[in-house]
């Protein structure tokens, strides 16, 4: 068999000589995993909590009992801490989506004074991150801090399209939804489509930068105005015409 040199031992293991006796401070051990690193995390949470639960396991037998609270086992991979990164990142994104957008729609329930074009604008904000968040995978990219940081602004950043269109159909004249859908966009299309034109140029100012985190921002930035122009200007309308509220229909104030 293959033998380990005194040299390669000595890297692996560490030992003060104290009264002539050597006395061990650690001994190390490297196993090469055959499990992919690109695991989803849960799947990769398991596999590290296994190996855990296998050394404590083992530190529990034989001879290891005698020194089980002397010499302290522990598993130690940068894989396993890309895991539980990768866990946090999607908590904390998915957290700071889902409080934006209840926000966003009490917010618009407020401001409207109307429930369900505060809902109906809140459904459209919560597709519109859900379209900029496919961006992540169409553009071969991982979930990293720049994307979390982007995806969490995607509610605040699109909440203005829908805002002013809402508060514009509630304030119509009208009682009946397609004389309102027609007051709302030509009161406030113009001024969306304008304020979404001066956003549009400042994002593509971020394609000229070579840092990644403002290129992969400007990305970002581009797709949620062009998604938000899309359902500000074709699926909210939609969504009034078909089930919009009529006259004070949901008026709460």
């Amino acid at each position: 068999g293959q033998y380990v040199s005194y040299s390669d031992f000595l890297e692996f293991t560490f030992a003060e000589d104290i009264g002539g006796t050597a006395s061990w401070r650690y001994w190390a051990f490297e196993l090469v995993l055959t499990s992919n690193k690109y695991l989803d995390a849960e799947v990769g949470l398991d596999l590290s909590e296994n190996w855990k639960a296998w050394l404590a396991s083992e530190m529990g037998k034989g001879s290891c009992v005698a020194v089980q609270n002397t010499l302290n086992g522990f598993i130690n991979a940068i894989d396993f801490h890309q895991f539980q990164v990768a866990q946090n990142l999607v908590k904390e994104m998915s957290t700071g989506i889902m409080v934006a957008i209840i926000v966003a729609l009490s917010v618009l329930v407020l401001v409207t004074g109307n429930i369900f074009i505060g809902f109906y604008a809140a459904f459209c904000i919560a597709m519109i991150v859900i379209w900029v968040m496919a961006m992540v995978p169409i553009q071969g990219w991982k979930l990293g801090i720049v994307e979390n940081i982007a995806l969490v602004m995607v509610p605040g950043l699109s909440v203005d399209y829908v805002a002013h269109l809402a508060e514009a159909y509630n304030n119509a004249k009208y009682d009946d939804r397609e004389h309102r859908v027609i007051h709302m966009l030509a009161h406030s299309g113009v001024s969306v489509v304008s304020g979404s034109c001066s956003t549009l140029l400042a994002g593509l100012c971020l394609f000229l930068c070579k840092i990644t985190f403002f290129t992969k921002f400007g990305i970002f930035l581009i797709c949620c105005i062009i998604f938000s122009l899309l359902w500000a200007l074709f699926a909210f309308p939609s969504i009034l015409c078909l089930i919009g509220p009529r006259g004070v229909q949901g008026d709460w104030h």
